[in-house]
């Protein structure tokens, strides 16, 4: 599965945060956001989608690029 950098940012943008505070309340590293986020990552394991999506108080599926698990 992969995260569709710009429908992160989006929802991180409509949050009002940051990497900062997506990295402390996701658990998720800077490094993985920001890979995520550029549209360099090809594959992200279900939990860590799990976890942003989570802390950006949304469902998984509004992260990935095609919408579906």
């Amino acid at each position: 599965m992969k995260i569709d950098g710009n429908k992160l940012m989006d929802a991180m943008r409509s949050k009002g945060m940051t990497v900062a505070d997506l990295e402390r309340d996701s658990g998720v590293s800077r490094k993985t956001i920001q890979l995520a986020m550029d549209n360099i990552t090809q594959h992200t394991s279900k939990d860590t989608i799990k976890k942003i999506a989570w802390a950006l108080d949304i469902t998984p599926i509004k992260l990935l690029e095609d919408g579906k698990i």
